[in-house]
């Protein structure tokens, strides 16, 4: 790729993503957002590294995205996200991800099943198993013959709460 050609390497950053060449993609992300203000490139640069479990450098390119746009809601959810339930431990921040959820559940309505899971999570890395079973049980409600999919992770979730136990997400990715 040529140096002096943004163009290329946001296309290519793109193309390797698509073939889920992540590794190979985030040189030509960085490339890429050095050279362009779009957030969709941030955006993919940030998949790519939660893709590769590279969760430090995911946090800070997510906590740069909100202080470009505080108001952006994928940034937030995905902060939230990997704070709540992150497999790395120095990565969680319950606190953090607790006060984005419920800004987040806040401005998307009471019955909101995606940041009523959001704000289950961070409750429950908080601790507060009890609202973390409330939130959850208020997400399947609103989810219940609609979303089988949604349903079955809300459910197995909600069991880890009843166990007093956190969710620890893989990858560090809103599913």
């Amino acid at each position: 790729v040529d140096d002096r050609s943004q163009g290329s390497h946001q296309n290519l950053a793109l193309v390797l993503s698509a073939s889920n060449r992540f590794e190979a993609a985030i040189p030509h992300f960085r490339q890429a957002i050095d050279s362009s203000s779009e957030p969709r490139f941030r955006s993919a640069y940030i998949a790519s590294l939660l893709a590769t479990k590279q969760f430090g450098v995911a946090k800070s390119e997510l906590e740069i995205a909100l202080s470009l746009n505080p108001q952006d809601f994928s940034s937030s959810l995905a902060l939230a996200w990997l704070l709540a339930t992150c497999p790395n431990d120095e990565i969680r921040d319950g606190a953090r991800a607790l006060e984005l959820a419920t800004r987040l559940h806040a401005g998307r309505g009471a019955k909101d099943p995606l940041t009523l899971d959001l704000l289950g999570a961070a409750q429950a890395e908080s601790g507060d198993y009890s609202a973390a079973q409330k939130s959850l049980g208020a997400a399947l409600k609103q989810v219940e013959n609609q979303n089988p999919a949604a349903q079955q992770a809300f459910q197995q979730r909600l069991e880890s709460y009843r166990q007093s136990q956190a969710h620890r997400d893989a990858d560090g990715q809103y599913p």
